[in-house]
C-alpha cells in the first residue's frame, strides 16, 4: 500500500503498474512463466536465424532470455526500502512478472483492433 503512493496516478500505464505491483508479491506460476520464456526464445531464435547469426551466438543469446519483469528496478528498490523499516519481512521476496498484465494488455489491444 505504501508503494502505491509512489506511482504517478497521471501515468498512462498507472493501472498496469498497480497490477504489476500486485503480481510481484504473488508466487510465481512457474509453468506460465516457462511458457512465456519459451515463446520469447522461439521468436528470438527465428529473428536471429533470419539475420544470419551463428548458431553458438544464438544459443548464448537465448540463455539470457527471461520472462518480462515490468517495473523490476522500482519493485526491488521499494521492497528494499520497506524491508529496511520492517526487518521481520526479511523472509519474504518480491517476484516481478507479467502474467495478468500481459493478458490485460493483449486483451485491450485486440479490443482496439476490433473497433
Amino acid at each position: 500500500m505504501e508503494t502505491l503512493k509512489l506511482i504517478d496516478r497521471e501515468r498512462e500505464t498507472y493501472a498496469f503498474d498497480v497490477l504489476s505491483l500486485v503480481e510481484a508479491i504473488l508466487e510465481n506460476p512457474h509453468s506460465v512463466l516457462y511458457a512465456q520464456v519459451d515463446r520469447k526464445k522461439r521468436l528470438k531464435m527465428a529473428e536471429m536465424k533470419a539475420a544470419g547469426v551463428e548458431y553458438d551466438e544464438r544459443i548464448a543469446e537465448l540463455d539470457k532470455v527471461e520472462h518480462d519483469k515490468p517495473l523490476a528496478d522500482f519493485v526491488y528498490a521499494t521492497f528494499n526500502d520497506f524491508l529496511a523499516k520492517h526487518p521481520w519481512v526479511a523472509t519474504e521476496h518480491v517476484r516481478p512478472k507479467s502474467v495478468a498484465r500481459e493478458l490485460l494488455e493483449k486483451f485491450l489491444l485486440v479490443q482496439r483492433l476490433h473497433r
